[in-house]
């Protein structure tokens, strides 16, 4: 049943972009460039090299936006490839057939962004660096956690795809399928697969991680205490109950619902502040990296513990029920249906 459900999930992100792939690659057609809109982890770069896999038997190339600075970035990248001559003095120079992935889009350049939508929209020919380059033969597939930041053409001109969170049942298949091969074909018990699922936040690059990178050695250890020989997978599959892993997350500061130290802060100083700007959060939280805010941003909106407005971010009453709770209350029903 588990194994069921994650393949299932993964079927249902690709299944509509990987038919149009396969339609458009029999009838010789062009694939439309596409938006991918959906949180972390919910496949999005699987989505991407399936469908590179199909179109053209070959790599995308992968960009972050925030990484292009400047038109010539890309230029210089897809030059480095062979996918584009150096500019011509006079004409416009082709691109060759390729998949062009801009992850994060929302964080690309106003120079590149101009540069992007000139070479998405209908001629498809844009200036880079004093030269004039056809992207007719090139796809860009674009995604982006925070969709509201992108302007209206962004929005508008490429194919809008929306990818949804995992739910925890989904989550926990993908666990449980993971854990499979990292423990050498140990199964985890369906409580136990919930418990990672739960406190990982129904993040799969979270979840896989945890089970490759934390609890395996902790569990390892764990083991290594109880006997004198080195144990083996299954031995340290056993002890990964759904007790003993909670009271190791609850050792990390991680509750029976995902949230960590930086979840809560972030719930109280929106306690003690009111609606509070996202520069303002990242800032008083120390988060650098914009990911690291939208990740937890994004789930305490998924849990009903904080809303968006023009404002800024602010508490629901929920968040309040739930500050002044002890223990907390579960949530684990939010995030065991599809958004």
């Amino acid at each position: 049943l588990f194994e069921h459900a994650a393949r299932r999930r993964l079927e249902q992100a690709v299944d509509q972009l990987v038919k149009q792939a396969q339609m458009c690659k029999a009838l010789g057609r062009r694939f439309p460039d596409t938006l991918l809109v959906g949180p972390a982890g919910v496949g999005k770069s699987t989505l991407v090299w399936k469908i590179s896999a199909l179109l053209l038997n070959r790599d995308p190339l992968f960009f972050s936006g925030s990484g292009l600075r400047r038109p010539g970035d890309l230029l210089e990248r897809l030059v480095q490839e062979g996918l584009a001559p150096k500019p011509l003095a006079i004409g416009t120079a082709p691109i060759e057939p390729c998949l062009i992935f801009i992850d994060e889009a929302h964080g690309i350049a106003p120079p590149v962004a101009t540069a992007l939508l000139s070479a998405l929209d209908d001629r498809r020919v844009t200036s880079i660096e004093g030269g004039l380059y056809d992207f007719n033969r090139a796809v860009f597939l674009l995604a982006t956690t925070d969709p509201g930041k992108l302007s209206e053409a962004f929005q508008s001109r490429p194919s809008k795809t929306a990818l949804r969170p995992y739910t925890l049942h989904e989550m926990a298949g993908i666990i449980w399928l993971h854990g499979k091969d990292c423990l050498e074909g140990a199964e985890l018990s369906r409580e136990s697969c919930y418990e990672v699922a739960a406190r990982t936040r129904c993040n799969p690059r979270r979840g896989v991680r945890a089970l490759g990178e934390t609890l395996s050695p902790h569990f390892f250890d764990c083991a290594m205490q109880q006997s004198a020989d080195t144990p083996s997978l299954h031995q340290i599959a056993a002890l990964m109950t759904a007790e003993n892993i909670a009271a190791f997350y609850e050792t990390q500061g991680i509750d029976y619902n995902g949230l960590d130290d930086v979840a809560r802060r972030f719930l109280r100083y929106l306690q003690q502040h009111g609606s509070v700007s996202e520069s303002t959060l990242r800032q008083t939280l120390a988060l650098p990296h914009q990911q690291d805010f939208v990740e937890t941003a994004e789930y305490l909106t998924r849990l009903g513990l904080i809303e968006t407005s023009s404002a800024g971010r602010s508490l629901t009453r929920e968040a309040r029920r739930y500050l002044n709770a002890n223990p907390p209350p579960d949530l684990r029903g939010r995030i065991s249906r599809a958004m």
